[in-house]
């Protein structure tokens, strides 16, 4: 971490509004988007944005090793989402007629999901456009690396239902974004 790094950890625990600001600056524009994949609109982005901030001001004292202000920012802002998600949304689980088309749904479930001839903005409108709870169990599994024993005890749900729920989540993605390759 920069020497300035440093210091702006130290300003911020000794509560300098300034250096709250600037840490406010850097990070909220990364962590707006972390936000955004877990939310259906900007609005509801920007206040998940907020709570997560108000909680590292709350707790930037805490931070023992300032080299890891970023991964402890972004593990805030994950939390946050995730509790938000857990609290507040209506549990719909979609249809799955013609999922299988003779194919086993296991081989989704370990295969990553791969992005790469797409673009981010392509990847994101179709992530934010998966029904609950499926866009929250796919962020968590394959964009924020929590593995499935986690999200079940996160979700309230049994772990066979959180690996079915990311395989279905892989399958209606590549069905959504087909069409544009």
């Amino acid at each position: 971490m920069k020497p300035e790094k440093n210091h702006l950890v130290a300003a911020c625990q000794r509560n300098d509004a300034d250096a709250l600001r600037q840490l406010y600056e850097e990070f909220s524009p990364m962590m707006l988007g972390v936000c955004m994949r877990y939310t259906r609109s900007r609005d509801e982005a920007q206040d998940l944005l907020h709570d997560g901030f108000l909680k590292v001001y709350k707790n930037i004292g805490k931070l023992k090793h300032p080299i890891a202000l970023e991964d402890w920012i972004y593990r805030i802002m994950v939390n946050v989402c995730v509790n938000y998600v857990c609290r507040h949304r209506e549990v719909v689980y979609c249809g799955l007629s013609g999922m299988d088309n003779g194919q086993n749904e296991d081989q989704y479930t370990e295969t990553p999901f791969d992005t790469d001839p797409f673009e981010t903005a392509e990847v994101m409108k179709a992530i934010r456009a998966l029904p609950d709870p499926y866009q929250a169990v796919f962020n968590m599994k394959e964009v924020d690396g929590f593995d499935y024993p986690e999200i079940a005890e996160r979700m309230d749900m049994k772990e066979v239902t959180v690996r079915s729920i990311v395989s279905r989540a892989k399958k209606m993605l590549r069905d959504a974004l087909e069409p544009i390759v």
